[in-house]
């Protein structure tokens, strides 16, 4: 065996699943929403009658710091009441009903494994616990949907992918089918206009899952066995058989040769 089909997810079983086949066009920008790090971010208002807007950046003691974007000046500062440090931070403003000036929101993504949801003033609207076990890596929040429906997702180092919802802060989906930490999230379409959600983990896996039920669609990338047979990221080594699968495949390459295949990076690694 060496490496996943695309439209295949490979099981603890060490068999192959079949998933639904859903087509999508990767593109330089879903890959840097995916890899967006920042714990800064600048919002504009939607409006046209609204001029400026803020940037809002995290320290690693858990404040929020809120900056005028036109004069840099600093307006205000807040704590959020996280235990640990703010690893992400997303905003949603109702750009389909701006006319009727909603308020936009602010989530932020901790180490404490929660998320939470503030108004530009400092106030917690909500907060979304009970989910993730471990840090939470990663969030993004759906700009198309109605304020009722909208989405938020997250990563975490649990190897999860959540869906909650924006407006009751409950948790919708567990989505579970990545074997590392998941460091990266998105909302993206596929083709005939599938609503999907891409995730991203540490061995550059991207699973597809359905933005209307969790389901995990597509995998797009290598066995993460056989991409990291040393388990380079944190977790356990792997068993005889998979050391020896590993092993077999290495030499495979060796005797042709050692060349490359066309195409390098990222995208060349995920299609080559």
């Amino acid at each position: 065996m060496s490496k996943l089909d695309a439209g295949m997810v490979l099981v603890t079983t060490e068999k192959f699943i079949r998933l639904p086949e859903v087509k999508l066009h990767v593109t330089d920008e879903l890959l840097t929403k995916l890899y967006q790090f920042e714990t800064q971010l600048v919002w504009r208002p939607v409006s046209t009658e609204a001029h400026g807007g803020w940037t809002f950046k995290a320290s690693d003691d858990g404040k929020i710091q809120v900056f005028d974007l036109t004069t840099g000046e600093k307006r205000r500062e807040f704590a959020s009441g996280h235990l640990r440090s703010i690893r992400r931070m997303c905003m949603w403003q109702d750009a389909l009903n701006a006319a009727t000036k909603p308020k936009p929101q602010l989530i932020t993504a901790s180490g404490d494994g929660t998320l939470k949801v503030f108004d530009f003033e400092g106030k917690m609207l909500r907060h979304l616990k009970d989910g993730h076990t471990g840090k939470v890596m990663c969030v993004c929040v759906n700009q198309d949907e109605p304020y009722e429906d909208t989405t938020v997702v997250s990563g975490g180092q649990d190897m999860s992918v959540r869906f909650w919802s924006l407006k009751q802060g409950k948790q919708r989906a567990l989505c579970k089918g990545h074997e590392f930490i998941v460091t990266g999230v998105c909302f993206c379409e596929g083709r005939a206009d599938i609503k999907l959600v891409a995730s991203i983990d540490q061995a550059t896996v991207i699973n597809l899952w359905a933005l209307d039920s969790g389901t995990l669609m597509r995998t797009l990338g290598f066995n993460p066995v056989l991409r990291d047979p040393e388990r380079k990221f944190g977790k356990a080594k792997p068993s005889a058989a998979e050391a020896a699968e590993a092993e077999a495949a290495a030499a495979a390459a060796a005797g042709g040769g050692g060349k490359k295949k066309k195409g390098g990076g990222m995208l060349g690694a995920l299609f080559s």
